[in-house]
């Protein structure tokens, strides 16, 4: 029997400006539809067009906040911290819980202004609006994937 020492109960992605993405699907048109959303360094496994719908919808009503936010913020936020390397994340999105809200910011941290968007494990932190943007539209892509 395998046992378990460690599991990644959260993970946290910084993005800034145009987002790569693309979006796969595989067994399109029958109940064994997945579609793949990869989003930067993560790829998110979407098994129903009802969770995706859920993930789409929380993105467009974070968009509130979005006027919060610079159009497009410097790339150096986006460098990891010493020590940290860049990571990937894959997860299987089946009913996530889902969360968004605005950080302030805090100069005493360095941390500028910025949209928190929870997914199930995983946090985006949105910096800017083009970030926002082009996230968004590849969740409407994956939604329509589903047929």
């Amino acid at each position: 029997m395998t046992e378990w020492t460690t599991n990644v109960v959260q993970v946290t992605i910084r993005a800034a400006g145009d987002v790569d993405g693309r979006v796969d699907v595989s067994n399109v048109g029958t109940p064994e539809a997945v579609v793949s959303l990869t989003i930067g360094s993560s790829l998110c496994r979407l098994v129903s067009r009802v969770t995706t719908r859920k993930v789409r919808e929380n993105w467009e009503r974070a968009g509130i906040n979005t006027n919060r936010l610079p159009e497009r913020v410097s790339q150096t936020w986006l460098g990891p911290d010493l020590g940290i390397a860049p990571v990937g994340a894959v997860v299987k999105l089946v009913d996530p819980p889902v969360a968004s809200h605005l950080v302030p910011r805090n100069d005493q941290h360095r941390r500028p202004v910025h949209l928190a968007i929870q997914v199930g494990p995983v946090v985006w932190v949105v910096l800017d609006r083009t970030a926002y943007r082009t996230m968004l539209d590849l969740w409407r892509r994956a939604e329509r994937a589903f047929g």
